[in-house]
């Protein structure tokens, strides 16, 4: 019995050092929220750059033909990239988790894309 209690007790300490570092591995992670104030300023000035980019561009190519205007709006997307790689570049040098930052600006371009596709 003594062995089966040392056993149960062993197993239990392993499952909660797991635990704990685990969770002190979630706690690393950084998050656009976690960034200082200027920096989340900085973020959100590159969002609002992109989309004004976008914005400007969709004038632009609905003044032109349907043919001419989708051809505009691959263009639109390659222009506006810049604002993208901007931000992506931006948010790492503040640490925040890589897997974060594909994940937001992949939706930011996204949301453009749809859109700039309802809009043609």
């Amino acid at each position: 019995m003594n062995k089966l209690t040392f056993i149960l007790l062993a197993s239990l300490l392993i499952v909660v050092a797991c635990d704990r570092d685990m969770a002190n591995e979630e706690e690393t992670i950084i998050k656009p929220e976690d960034i200082s104030s200027a920096a989340q300023e900085a973020m959100f000035q590159m969002v609002f750059d992109y989309n004004q980019c976008m914005v400007e561009c969709r004038l632009l190519a609905q003044q032109e033909p349907e043919e001419e205007a989708r051809r505009s709006a691959n263009n639109m997307m390659d222009t506006c990239e810049v604002h993208i790689d901007e931000l992506k570049v931006h948010l790492l040098a503040h640490k925040v988790d890589e897997s974060l930052v594909m994940e937001m600006t992949k939706q930011i371009r996204s949301r453009a894309a749809r859109k700039l596709l309802r809009n043609l």
